[in-house]
């Protein structure tokens, strides 16, 4: 086993990366954000202040949903979601896919602080199908999708399939919520603006330091009554910092920057996938590269 330092000193010394982003020290993060921010932007207090209404305000409009709300993480975004749905509901079972962020990665607390049923859907090789939903043996209150999904490659299901998902649910009353920690990826692949993507979910949660490479911090976009009860979850829940600045300037940057690059550098990594697969060390996921 490599000596761990052994691995940053050498990753260090790297000048090319597989991923989008290098490392970066504090130093690099502190003069990027320096360079970036203008002179005359004042820091919001306590999520009080233009620049951070301002950077809500532009991501519900990104996402085409009437309102928006910075969260320090995106395990928050989602968990005061979908305990707002669920007391609206009336209904405790949420559905959501097998290697779910909420069941692998947030020691379940879904069930033991918000006292909601996880209900584990299709196989957790495979993307969801509207056939797993028909077998859904109970009520529920929402059905979280994640696009793209992550531990299956970055695999998405098709338009058609995403549209007859939603609708499934919606014509049963059930409401859908959408991980899209990584929805900056998926524009290439629908062809399709990111508010017409969102428009299938009620509400939507986005990582900024995925992809945009900011610091930390979250937004949940829905409609407007959802969000101001969010936005008391989050302040009850020790989500509100004395200053949102540093979280809200660099991924602003990175929307700007990195979001319109993806559709010119989707073919490359195309491209570099089709290679990677012609390796006897390497196993591609999905097997097939996703259309440009």
């Amino acid at each position: 086993m490599p000596d761990t330092r052994d691995v940053a000193r050498i990753q260090a010394e790297c000048t090319r990366f597989v991923f989008y982003h290098p490392p970066k020290t504090p130093r690099d993060i502190l003069a990027e954000l320096s360079a970036f921010t203008a002179p005359e932007v004042d820091s919001d207090i306590y999520g009080k202040g233009d620049l951070i209404e301002g950077f809500e305000a532009e991501i519900a409009a990104l996402l085409g949903k009437p309102a928006a709300v910075f969260m320090p993480s995106g395990t928050m975004a989602q968990q005061i979601a979908l305990r707002i749905w669920a007391d609206r509901k009336g209904v405790r079972q949420i559905a959501f896919h097998p290697t779910c962020h909420l069941e692998l990665h947030e020691q379940q607390a879904y069930r033991e602080m918000h006292h909601l049923q996880g209900v584990l859907v299709g196989d957790r090789y495979h993307l969801i199908t509207l056939d797993d939903l028909k077998h859904i043996p109970v009520p529920l209150a929402a059905l979280l999708l994640e696009l793209p999904q992550r531990y299956l490659g970055g695999a998405l299901p098709s338009w058609e399939d995403l549209n007859a998902q939603t609708a499934w649910a919606h014509e049963r009353g059930i409401v859908t919520h959408m991980d899209g920690a990584r929805l900056w990826e998926c524009k290439p692949f629908y062809r399709r603006e990111y508010a017409e993507i969102a428009a299938l979910f009620d509400t939507v949660y986005v990582s900024f330091y995925k992809i945009l490479d900011g610091i930390a911090g979250a937004a949940l976009a829905g409609p407007e009554d959802l969000i101001a009860e969010a936005r008391l979850g989050s302040g009850g829940t020790a989500g509100t910092w004395c200053t949102c600045t540093p979280s809200c300037c660099l991924p602003a940057k990175g929307w700007r920057s990195t979001c319109p690059a993806w559709g010119t550098t989707t073919p490359k990594r195309s491209r570099s996938r089709w290679r990677w697969r012609a390796s006897p060390i390497w196993k591609s996921r999905p097997t097939h590269p996703t259309r440009t």
